[in-house]
């Protein structure tokens, strides 16, 4: 393990300034990088698409799904079918928000407006 004392720390923060004055001599001599070298002019790649990683992503878990309902279908330990349960419906939560469905019962009618919540005096 080293030991920072003194004498150690000026001869590092020396070989950084070093360092430091030697890459800034390297861009001085180099001059002014060419056209287009610029990562702002450079054109950017397309961001991915979220719906294309949602579909793919909707698709690995309704697998996985299937698979454990084939496995739960099989199993007969009862430490084993309380875990498939419990994964299942993980499972089944991540597929629900995937494919954009609300959980039952929290879908409102419209309610009737108040109007602006003020009163008129009779």
């Amino acid at each position: 393990m080293p030991v920072f004392t003194p004498a150690n720390a000026a001869d590092m923060g020396r070989r950084g300034a070093r360092a430091s004055a030697a890459a800034r001599r390297c861009r001085r001599e180099a001059g002014p990088p060419p056209a287009g070298a610029n990562a702002a002019e450079a054109p950017a790649a397309p961001p991915p698409n979220a719906d294309d990683y949602r579909t793919a992503r909707l698709g690995d878990v309704r697998a996985q799904l299937d698979r454990l309902i084939g496995l739960m279908a099989q199993e007969d330990d009862p430490a084993k079918l309380d875990r498939l349960a419990g994964a299942i419906s993980k499972l089944e939560e991540i597929e629900r928000r995937l494919s954009d469905r609300a959980l039952p019962a929290t879908v409102r009618s419209a309610a009737p407006r108040r109007g602006n919540g003020m009163r008129l005096m009779e």
